[in-house]
């Protein structure tokens, strides 16, 4: 019987540990940069995003507003498609305070 509790305490405690890991894997987005609040630098560490694609994710944003999906990132200078499929492992939209996002 201790056998038992000893080992359902170290499941528990070991399960305890483990929350912000757990956490990370059920929300992979809370660890992605979200493009409507970076500033440049915070862009340029993204992998494929070059010092010229940050200034011209921020111009955009200053011009067009708060990006409210991924894929209107194509719209920015220098961003093909192709590259953008390899961005959105780094990159998300979160929701926009004040405005509707649908994202």
């Amino acid at each position: 019987m201790k056998r038992a509790y000893l080992a359902l305490l170290t499941v528990l405690l070991l399960t305890l540990f483990n929350l912000p890991a757990f956490a990370e894997e059920k929300n992979p987005e809370a660890s992605k940069l979200n493009v409507n609040t970076a500033s440049a630098e915070q862009l340029q560490k993204v992998p494929g995003i070059t010092a010229e694609i940050a200034g011209s994710i921020v111009k955009y944003r200053e011009e067009m507003g708060d990006i409210q999906n991924l894929d209107e990132l194509v719209e920015v200078k220098g961003i093909s498609k192709e590259l953008l499929g390899k961005l959105k492992e780094f990159i998300s939209v979160d929701a926009i305070a004040g405005s509707e996002c649908t994202c």
